[in-house]
């Protein structure tokens, strides 16, 4: 789990985004050159390998399970893939030129209706909901809007809508007044991970929000407020980041929840176990750790290849 954390790379600022998209289309690109050569290789040398394996079941399936990991990865990361060599060949182009590809090929042509996510405090604006539209002079990018708990991404791409609430938390972190007995401000849920929990999160916030109109007294769901100074802060960065988050448009975060196990008495007897979970994997870090079992899968195979532990006999 300690290398788990390290491997994560939050979005707190328009830096680390752009770090980011980076990262992420390095680990793409290496991801899928891994894989690729990985398959290879187990087609190439397979009557090899399964004679090294001395044709037992279990063995000769793991070799089954190794091909079919490195596929699943390629089918699931493809696109990501695709749009990360686009990112890394447009990056050789001016700004306006890259800017005005990506909007005109990967984001007038995908916008989605709604991306939601949920936060564990209240939001109160000057007006209540808070509507910040995400565009510069190359186009309109999306529309982000805060209403109460819910982050919503709309008419924008779907890739966007990960980065978007990270970074638009964090700052609604660093400026909004919050609740005394209140926890920082985050995302606690993720609609497009687990849709019926979000669903069940959502209905109990509104469920305060009117308990407190009928009783007429101040919100009894913990907030955050923030003025219109602070407003005009995020639409501040916002506006510095849409660049960044139309070349985030390009590769799209694949979103599920992560959870940890450490068994505290070894298999197979390991029915005491430590657990942890995510409602959302770090991009970089599920990628990032999917990588490194690939490359290492990969380093043992060469070396079986290169050096079998015994000749078959002929």
């Amino acid at each position: 789990m300690k290398l788990w954390d390290l491997m994560e790379s939050p979005v707190a600022s328009v830096r680390d985004l752009r770090r980011r998209t980076t990262i992420l289309a390095v680990i793409h690109v290496v991801l899928a050159s891994a894989c690729v050569a990985l398959l290879a290789l187990l087609v190439l040398r397979l009557k090899l390998l399964v004679t090294l394996s001395q044709r037992s079941n279990v063995e000769t399936l793991l070799l089954l399970f190794f091909a079919a990991f490195v596929t699943v990865l390629l089918v699931t990361t493809g696109p990501a893939t695709l749009g990360a060599i686009t990112l890394f060949g447009l990056r050789c182009l001016r700004a306006e030129r890259r800017q005005r590809w990506i909007q005109a090929h990967r984001v007038d042509g995908r916008r989605h209706a709604r991306t939601l996510a949920l936060l564990n405090l209240w939001v109160d604006g000057p007006e209540g909901m808070l509507e910040l539209p995400l565009e510069d002079g190359f186009g309109r990018l999306g529309l982000l809007r805060i209403r109460g708990v819910e982050l919503q991404f709309e008419d924008g791409p779907a890739a966007v809508a990960g980065p978007l609430f990270e970074l638009a938390t964090a700052v609604l972190r660093e400026v909004a007044t919050r609740d005394p007995h209140g926890s920082p401000l985050s995302v606690v849920l993720w609609a497009n991970v687990d849709r019926s929990e979000a669903d069940v999160y959502q209905s109990q916030a509104h469920a305060f929000g009117r308990l407190a109109e009928a009783l007429e007294s101040g919100p009894l769901w913990p907030t955050a407020v923030v003025d219109e100074e602070r407003v005009a802060r995020l639409r501040t960065v916002l506006a510095e980041a849409t660049p960044h988050l139309r070349e985030a448009a390009l590769m799209r975060d694949i979103d599920y929840a992560a959870e940890f196990s450490i068994p505290l008495v070894p298999e197979p007897l390991a029915f005491v176990q430590i657990h942890r979970s995510e409602s959302r994997a770090d991009p970089v870090a599920s990628l990032g750790c999917a990588t490194l079992m690939v490359l290492v899968a990969l380093v043992a195979v060469v070396w079986v290849v290169l050096f079998p532990p015994w000749v078959p006999s002929r």
